[in-house]
């Protein structure tokens, strides 16, 4: 059984269990988390369109989010410590986000990197990253996250020049 499979196992049979161990789970993966270093960022570039406001704060929030729902399963980021292996890489979101949007195959609706990060994250099936057309592990849409966790979710991913 693939290590991806059993941590889906695991997630699910935690669902099924009371909201205290749920809990508990939670606050094991934070503290996991918690412990790895955060990767410092470059300064703003005053031409770059990725530029963002480097609040730690939010930034450690976003990162907290991407933890909590398993992003690093899928998505590779240095920054998270994660390797996924079914999803486009997260490294240099920003740069990449801003190519995509500007490529004459993109069908999503935004304009700017930020607004392709919260579309890829709501409704990914808006765009589908060449090259994972027909995976079998197509990206869920994260929509039941609140607006605070998908603004930390974009500022963090923003953060990836």
């Amino acid at each position: 059984m693939s290590v991806v499979r059993e941590g889906r196992d695991f997630m699910d049979s935690t669902k099924a269990r009371s909201g205290s161990v749920r809990l508990a789970v939670s606050l094991v993966v934070l503290l996991i988390g918690a412990a790895l270093p955060v990767k410092a960022t470059r300064p703003p570039d005053p031409t770059s369109p990725c530029n963002t406001t480097d609040d730690d704060a939010r930034v450690a929030a976003g990162l907290a989010v991407f933890r909590e729902q398993y992003c690093g399963t899928c998505h590779t980021l240095d920054t998270a410590g994660s390797a996924g292996m079914f999803g486009p890489t997260h490294n240099r979101m920003c740069s990449i986000a801003v190519e995509r949007i500007r490529n004459t195959s993109y069908a999503g609706s935004a304009s700017t990197a930020e607004e392709y990060v919260l579309e890829s994250i709501v409704n990914p099936l808006a765009y589908v990253v060449p090259g994972y057309e027909s995976t079998r592990y197509r990206m869920p849409a994260y929509s039941h996250l609140s607006e605070g966790e998908l603004d930390a979710l974009v500022i963090l991913l923003m953060q990836e020049r």
